[in-house]
Order: structure tokens, then sequence, then C-alpha cells
């Protein structure tokens, strides 16, 4: 007669929580990595490489350390983020619930974690950082209420990561962007009693982690530049992304930015070569989405038409026209694609 063995009947998240019990009991967290300063210096390198443009290189060595180093949360975190970055750099989003899975393994490795070491101030920031970058996925698959859930998390936990230690600078970005974020959407309502300004509170916050963060600091520059923008200060702004430019002239993301400062500084020429360039780079990755495609195009005639360089707006907007873009690409800059064939219309009637 065979006797059911009760372990082997466990889940296998039940099965992992027991282990890391022991595990803590035993050994307790001091070799975490993330806060382990042998591991500072590759985990910023591999954070450049990904801001430059050059994914593999941060994806293989946080599979590599997860391999390593299975039951810490750092590597799956950190691969998370590269991941992520990597999806939105070309706007493709097929692998969304394979990320999220990710982001989970993080966020459950790490509340085992804080059972045995509840006042760990890097564990209290992979879990805020990990909600974080999880309520961008939520907010694109189940709406605002359960995206808006997680930003809550991610700020509770991040706000307890700098309480037990204030120099954890990685977590002032998500606070930084969090409360400026805030007010600079519900300003219409900060002149009631319940509903305070804290724009500048963010600013500084995000100042802060630009400078001192051990990891974040450069994404931190990137989120600068555009609230700059929004305060309508333009020499800052443009300041910052020439700065991103030149030490990661490879990367999308500085080209995106710098053009999008010079342009709405009415810098037209300087935002149509800047523009010029991001549209080679875009058209030779073959991952690249038709969205980001459409835009990048869009924001380029938009400035050779008010420059009044039609012919060349118009053979843009023939050449995109004429390209095979996907529906649901298109359909998601429907406005701008729209924008662009009513150029093309005009300028072919002059």
């Amino acid at each position: 007669m065979r006797i059911d063995n009760p372990v082997m009947q466990c889940s296998r998240r039940t099965m992992l929580g027991i282990i890391f019990l022991l595990c803590i009991w035993v050994t307790g967290t001091k070799g975490l990595i993330v806060g382990d300063p042998d591991f500072i210096e590759p985990i910023q390198e591999a954070l450049a490489a990904t801001m430059n443009g050059q994914f593999e290189p941060g994806i293989d060595y946080f599979r590599k350390m997860i391999d390593e180093n299975a039951t810490d949360p750092t590597g799956y975190y950190f691969l998370g983020f590269c991941l992520q970055s990597m999806y939105k750099d070309r706007e493709s989003w097929d692998s969304a619930d394979h990320l999220c899975a990710i982001f989970d393994s993080s966020i459950d490795l790490t509340r085992m974690l804080l059972a045995g070491d509840s006042e760990n101030p890097w564990l209290w920031y992979l879990l805020g950082a990990s909600y974080s970058h999880k309520s961008v996925l939520k907010f694109q698959s189940e709406g605002l209420w359960e995206g808006y859930s997680h930003i809550r998390k991610a700020v509770e936990c991040l706000e307890r990561s700098v309480e037990y230690d204030s120099t954890i600078y990685d977590a002032y970005l998500g606070l930084g962007g969090y409360y400026y974020l805030k007010s600079s959407k519900m300003s219409f309502l900060t002149w009631l009693p319940f509903i305070s300004d804290d724009r500048a509170k963010g600013m500084d916050l995000l100042k802060l982690s630009s400078r001192k963060a051990y990891y974040m600091g450069d994404y931190a520059q990137h989120f600068l530049v555009h609230n700059y923008l929004e305060e309508n200060c333009y020499n800052e702004a443009e300041s910052l992304a020439r700065d991103l430019l030149n030490r990661f002239p490879e990367g999308k993301t500085p080209w995106w930015d710098l053009m999008i400062v010079l342009l709405k500084q009415k810098k037209y020429e300087e935002g149509i070569e800047t523009g010029d360039t991001l549209l080679k780079m875009l058209l030779k990755d073959p991952h690249q989405s038709g969205g980001n495609i459409i835009e990048a195009h869009y924001y380029v005639m938009e400035a050779l038409y008010k420059t009044g360089q039609w012919e060349r707006c118009l053979e843009l907007g023939e050449r995109l026209l004429a390209m095979p873009i996907d529906y649901h690409d298109r359909k998601t800059k429907d406005k701008e694609y729209c924008r662009i064939r009513d150029m093309v219309n005009e300028l072919r009637s002059k």
C-alpha cells in the first residue's frame, strides 16, 4: 500500500518558504548581493550597457546571477528591470506575463527574507522597486486601479527603506517620481487643504538619486529631463539630455530625450538632425515596433512642416505610409499616424 508523503503534497511556494525560513534562521541575510560592495561595479556596468541600448550583457549577467544565487532576489529584480527596459525600447510587450513572473519571484523571495531581517533597508528597496516596475505592467493589462494598488505598495516599501537607511539613494528614484507625478497630474486640486503640491519634493529626491544612487542614477536623470520640460526649465532639461547622450550614444532613450527637448524649445534644425539620427537607429533595429517608427516620423515631420521644408516632409511621410506597419502598432499611435497622413495629403496637393 502506498502512503502519500505529505511533504510532496506541499505547494512549490510553501516548500520554498520552508527552505527559506531555515536558511534565514541559519545564515541571516548578510550575503545579500544588492548591498555587497563587490557587486556594485559589475551591476553598474550591466545597467550602463542597458541604458546604452546593449541589452544582452545585462540580461546574461543577471541570469547567471540567478543561476549562482537562486535564493537571492537581487538577480530577479535587475533581470526584470533589464528586460522591461528592452521591451520599452522596442514598445513590444508580448512577454509581459513572463516579466510579471520575474518580478513576482523577486517579491516572494524578498518577503521571505524580510521574515528574518525586517529592518534591512536593501530588502525593502528590492521589494518596493519590484512592486514599482510591476505596476507598469498592471496598468497595461488590468487598468488603473490594479496599477495604482501596486504603486501604493511600492511607495510604502521604499519609504521603509529610507527610514532604516536614508543613504539608500536608489529608493529616491521611485519616491521622487511618485511625488512629482502625483502632484503634477492633480495640480488642479492642490488648492484643497488635503492635497499637497509635492512637485518640488519629488524633483529634489530625483536630483539626489541622480547624483548619489549606486544603480539608478542615470535613470533618475532621464526622468528629470522630462520633469524639467514639464516645468518649462528648458536649459536644465537640455543640459541633462546632452549629458546622457554623450555618455550613452548608442542608446535610443537619450536620442529621444534630446530630440523632444530641442523641438519643445523650437530649435527645429537641431531637433530635425537629432530626429534623423534616431530614425536611422530605429529603422536599422529589426526588433522595433511600428509605433516607435510612427512617433519618430511624426516629430521630425512636424518640425519640417513648421519650417517650410515641405519636400522632405512629404518624402518622409510617403515612406512611412508605404511601410507594412502592424495594425495594432498603428492604432497605438493613431493620432500621430492620422496627422502624418493629413500632412501628406495636404502637401501632395500643393
